[in-house]
């Protein structure tokens, strides 16, 4: 990334941070997100049952701050009547060895599924947890994992690294902790909690539509298109 990328003088950046950062190396950059096919992803309102459903899907490994989360979702429900969290990856014997026990709260552990089951999942849900780190990794590169909750309607409760400020708006297309601690992320469940139904199918409408328009590959076709046509003009 230091050394070949920048020899190749141009480059596509999956964020801002490397964008900046390859661009004062002298490289003809563009930004591109992670990007799906957002037009054809299917979008169906759901009903809710009054209880808030979170899911997490992936493998934590150390990027993301899994345990913080369910240390969170004790904090604001500690007799696990009001919130769900179903986390799709890893297996209980994985997340133990983590430090993350889920014995006695609401979660459940759905280990390896099919990847139209994890989206199942994820369309299913009120909120997708994410929390990671203020650091580096973070800024350069950017959650896959919210791209693909967004695109099927499901806001994200995350703190803000990468350029997650520019698709997440604290209360309209999800909420934002202001530290990737378990009591930030606790405080943020609170006011997810407090949501009527109407506002969180508001919510849902809100983050897939900030997809359409952020995450879908078309809205960067004119860019790489102009990318590739001054490669070959050169």
């Amino acid at each position: 990334m230091r050394q070949t990328y920048p020899r190749y003088g141009r480059v596509i950046a999956i964020s801002s941070f490397l964008a900046r950062y390859y661009a004062s190396r002298g490289c003809d950059v563009i930004r591109v997100p992670p990007t799906l096919d957002v037009a054809a992803t299917q979008f169906v309102e759901r009903p809710g049952d009054g209880r808030l459903k979170l899911a997490y899907a992936g493998m934590p490994g150390k990027k993301d701050l899994l345990a913080e989360i369910v240390a969170g979702l004790r904090l604001v429900d500690p007799h696990h009547e009001l919130i769900r969290l179903q986390i799709i990856g890893p297996d209980e014997r994985t997340l133990a060895s983590a430090g993350i026990s889920t014995q006695g709260t609401g979660i459940q552990v759905l280990g390896h599924v099919s990847r139209q089951d994890a989206i199942d999942c994820v369309a299913n849900a009120d909120f997708v947890p994410l929390l990671r780190s203020d650091q580096r990794y973070a800024h350069a590169g950017f959650p896959t994992k919210v791209a693909e909750a967004m695109a099927v309607g499901t806001p994200v409760i995350c703190n803000l690294t990468s350029d997650l400020g520019e698709v997440v708006a604290d209360g309209r297309t999800g909420f934002v902790c202001g530290q990737p601690t378990a009591q930030a992320f606790a405080d943020a469940l609170a006011e997810a909690l407090a949501l009527s139904q109407e506002c969180r199918a508001g919510m849902r409408a809100a983050a897939r539509h900030r997809a359409e328009e952020y995450f879908d590959f078309r809205t960067y076709a004119d860019a790489l298109n102009g990318l590739v046509r001054r490669a070959v003009e050169e």
